[in-house]
């Protein structure tokens, strides 16, 4: 950009008159500020100006004229260097706020990621400012704990991991007082709880699977179906498993190529069924147990192989 000290000096102007209504000169209010706003329209207009700002900062501090560089008297780049990472913060926030409300909304799988940046939010500005200081403390440690059981799912797809998620998200975006701090406080632990004892229930799972991922979603995935029948489910995936692990353990390949792995996997369950007929009920499943391994195999494999043999 050509430095026209004019011109620099208006787009300056023009963004510190946009940014009029906010305490930029006090970063603590300024804080409370950029946590109070709830529309993305608003925050693209602050953003925009914070980032005018920076962008005329540095063109200014390269320059060799005089009067360009007296213009860096009327900037804080530190305060606003500040001001922009909190922001970049709330777009995460809303971003990821409109994502979740809209996964509840049309019944969608809730991302990890849309659900951690609220956590991140909450911890990193400590709530709300009507909380004594042991209170704010106290929720951050929650949430942190929070963070770290939706980090350490072994399933995160899982109807457990989805309930949770939602149920916390909804938790999250319920202003926090000191009136229903207790309320909110005792939610957080209930929930927490909750998904702990979910991922030990996947974590027990993985022990009886050889610690193989693929199996125990797909071994979930048939739970959820309602059949209440978990010895036999185990029972045919561990010896769908067995033979399956040796096929691949003389072929590798047989992994990445799509059509031999589905032909492997139906030619071995029916030889499960075969060699277990008391297990016919779970034979109606037949095409769904074949799917879901396929793809939990696939997706393993293609992650790095999760459970290697």
């Amino acid at each position: 950009m050509f430095a026209d000290p004019n011109t620099l000096e208006k787009d300056i102007k023009n963004a510190y008159n946009d940014l009029f209504d906010y305490p930029i000169d006090n970063i603590e209010t300024m804080t409370n500020a950029i946590v109070s706003i709830s529309e993305m329209k608003e925050l693209q207009k602050v953003s925009h100006a914070i980032n005018t700002l920076k962008e005329r900062y540095n063109i200014i501090r390269t320059s060799n004229d005089e009067k360009i560089l007296s213009l860096k008297e009327k900037m804080d780049i530190e305060k606003i260097s500040k001001i922009s990472s909190m922001l970049n913060q709330k777009a995460k926030q809303l971003h990821a706020k409109e994502n979740i409300n809209k996964a509840i909304n049309t019944n969608d799988l809730i991302i990890l990621e849309d659900l951690i940046a609220l956590l991140d939010f909450k911890i990193e500005f400590k709530e709300s400012k009507e909380l004594r200081f042991k209170e704010r403390e106290e929720i951050s440690a929650k949430y942190k704990q929070a963070k770290e059981v939706l980090e350490n799912s072994p399933d995160k797809k899982g109807k457990e991991f989805q309930d949770f998620s939602k149920k916390l998200s909804k938790l999250l975006q319920e202003p926090l007082t000191s009136d229903n701090f207790n309320e909110i406080s005792t939610a957080c632990n209930t929930l927490v709880s909750q998904a702990e004892k979910a991922n030990q229930k996947t974590t027990l799972l993985l022990n009886k699977y050889n610690n193989d991922l693929s199996y125990v979603i797909t071994h979930k995935r048939l739970m959820d179906q309602n059949i209440s029948n978990p010895m036999g489910i185990f029972t045919l995936l561990s010896a769908l498993k067995s033979a399956l692990d040796e096929r691949i353990s003389k072929r590798q390949e047989t992994l990445s190529e799509e059509d031999t792995l589905k032909t492997a996997i139906k030619r071995e369950l029916r030889n499960a069924f075969k060699e277990n007929p008391s297990l016919k009920d779970l034979q109606k499943e037949t095409d769904f147990i074949a799917q879901t391994l396929f793809d939990e195999l696939t997706q393993n494999d293609n992650q790095g192989n999760f459970n290697a043999q």
